[in-house]
């Protein structure tokens, strides 16, 4: 069975049963990240993920390969729509030197409801650019942003520089200083001392990337 029609039975799965990404991903051992990436046919499920997929969600490892009929009792139900919620994109943020935050509305995508706080705001932003390949962001890719001022070292956060130069990078702080960090070695990191640090408003957090295949 291909590595999409995997990732999408267990997507589809987490909807029927109302399940986080944080949650399957802490009993699956892995960051939410990775299990995006499976969600989305972005990489492979190994066999002891596989086992454990199967545990969680009560089902059989040979439903999960797509070796059972479409009559089997374990087959999944459709995903009920209510438990999708629209996004609003807007415009694009370049994930690369020099890009532009255009805050233009780019129309709607959807999310997990059990994937977002809601009360919190999110928005979707098109990437453009290679300067995140590392972490499996691509060009043309959706990233999910939680809409906050707030950080982690080493989260990846959409940023605006100089109020108007957007870019998707890892950030930390450091003494004084604030460093962003490319996961495409071509890009070298880019550091903000004490006193350039307020040339940087952090728009939020990365919470998922969201590929479409045509």
């Amino acid at each position: 069975m291909s590595v999409n029609n995997i990732g999408a039975k267990v997507l589809n799965l987490r909807i029927q049963n109302k399940t986080s990404q944080d949650t399957l991903a802490h009993f699956l051992g892995i960051d939410r990240t990775s299990l995006s990436r499976l969600e989305h046919g972005k990489r492979k499920v190994d066999a002891s993920e596989l086992d454990k997929i199967a545990t969680f969600f009560n089902v059989s490892t040979d439903f999960l390969l797509g070796h059972l009929n479409i009559n089997s009792s374990h087959n999944l139900q459709k995903a009920d729509f209510n438990d999708l919620i629209n996004i609003p994109i807007i415009g694009t943020i370049k994930a690369g030197i020099n890009g532009l935050a255009n805050l233009d509305y780019d129309g709607y995508d959807t999310v997990v409801a059990a994937d977002i706080d809601p009360t919190n705001n999110y928005f979707w932003l098109r990437i453009i650019g290679d300067s995140m390949i590392g972490d499996g962001i691509l060009d043309g890719d959706l990233a999910l942003i939680q809409q906050t001022p707030t950080f982690n070292n080493g989260d990846i956060c959409a940023i605006v520089i100089n109020g108007d130069e957007g870019t998707l990078k890892h950030i930390s702080r450091k003494h004084q200083s604030i460093v962003l960090t490319a996961s495409n070695p071509s890009y070298p990191p880019r550091i903000f001392t004490e006193e350039d640090c307020n040339q940087i408003n952090i728009i939020g957090k990365l919470v998922e990337i969201k590929r479409n295949y045509k």
